[in-house]
């Protein structure tokens, strides 16, 4: 993200002084709006991209090597940089083309960066699983619960699996609260800090909610 601001500053002088320092204004705010929109699709992402390329290829303790997956990530965000600093070259002055080519570079990014999630959301889930597994024994949370903490596509499903759309929402709340409970837990590395203690509250509180409406309605 530093670099990518470094980078903006430089081309916006450099918008400033083109043409013989004439028209700066103009080229100022020209720089900076192309570089508002291609920052969608610029450095932190292909950070993000390479860098799980990295874990995968070389593996640790918690995520095992994967060759393939490794260099696919690698691959991907040099292909889209060279891709989108040379659309003018490959589109041969055509400026529909050029457009075409920027979207499907877009689209190719997001794309890529969509499956590195999907390619991690199995390993995330299981790590859920096994740090709030001690808070299904101690009654804090149920096995439902956690089970949906692991993802957003069975928090969806356990959500709507609420008779009543107040309980819906209040299942949402307390799964967000659980993945705040595996985070602090995380941190403390299982032990009992102030930040565990008050997720743990926080739980109960939302949990004590839910039943006080059940019995009022």
């Amino acid at each position: 993200m530093g670099f990518q601001t470094s980078e903006d500053f430089l081309y916006s002088i450099a918008g400033a002084t083109q043409g013989f320092g004439a028209h700066q204004t103009d080229g100022l705010i020209g720089s900076i709006a192309t570089r508002t929109y291609s920052d969608i699709v610029s450095h932190p992402l292909f950070t993000a991209l390479f860098c799980a390329g990295v874990i995968y290829l070389i593996g640790t303790p918690a995520q095992p090597r994967r060759i393939g997956r490794g260099l696919a990530l690698i691959v991907a965000p040099i292909l889209i940089h060279g891709v989108w600093d040379s659309m003018l070259a490959i589109a041969g002055g055509s400026s529909s083309l050029v457009f075409v080519i920027m979207i499907g570079d877009i689209v190719f990014a997001f794309t890529a960066l969509w499956i590195a999630f999907v390619w991690a959301h199995p390993r995330e889930s299981h790590f859920v699983r096994d740090i709030l597994a001690p808070e299904i024994e101690s009654g804090v949370l149920t096995d439902a619960e956690v089970t949906a903490a692991g993802g957003w596509r069975q928090q969806r499903t356990y959500a709507k699996a609420a008779p009543t759309r107040t309980e819906r929402r209040q299942r949402r709340h307390i799964v967000r609260a659980a993945l705040d409970l595996c985070s602090d837990l995380a941190v403390s590395k299982g032990d009992d800090s102030s930040q565990v203690v008050e997720s743990r509250n926080e739980i109960t509180r939302l949990r004590q909610g839910t039943a006080a409406q059940s019995i009022d309605r």
